[in-house]
């Protein structure tokens, strides 16, 4: 109770504790938008490569692709167990939410793609 009235009574002491909470950033840390740009280059990188490994390993396209949606799905069920560690969620609920996400948005975005091309093509 004496930290609620403390911060019902610092509107600027709130607002600091908000953005931190929110955002997690405060105003005394300095970020390199260098290293924030190198870790985002290097984290696009890596996610991008089990979807294009197996067309550089195969010859047949078909073969690529069925081998690159199964890498897909493996990493992104990885992922979606990993993620658990910060959440603390069920580990496998959150990995069949992550490929099931993922999954939804292949086929929006498929969907889309048909749809254009009947519009142009």
């Amino acid at each position: 109770r004496r930290i609620t009235r403390y911060y019902a009574s610092n509107p600027d002491a709130l607002l600091k504790i908000m953005i931190a909470l929110e955002f997690g950033v405060i105003d005394e840390e300095v970020r390199s938008p260098l290293i924030a740009g190198a870790s985002s280059f290097a984290m696009f990188f890596i996610g991008a490569l089990p979807s294009t490994i197996p067309f550089a390993c195969v010859d047949d396209p078909k073969m690529g692709l069925i081998a690159s949606g199964l890498a897909c799905g493996v990493g992104l069920f990885i992922v979606g167990m990993v993620k658990t560690w910060a959440t603390r969620g069920n580990m496998w609920l959150a990995a069949m939410e992550n490929l099931l996400i993922t999954v939804v948005g292949g086929a929006v975005a498929y969907g889309i793609g048909v749809g254009f091309q009947g519009l142009v093509g």
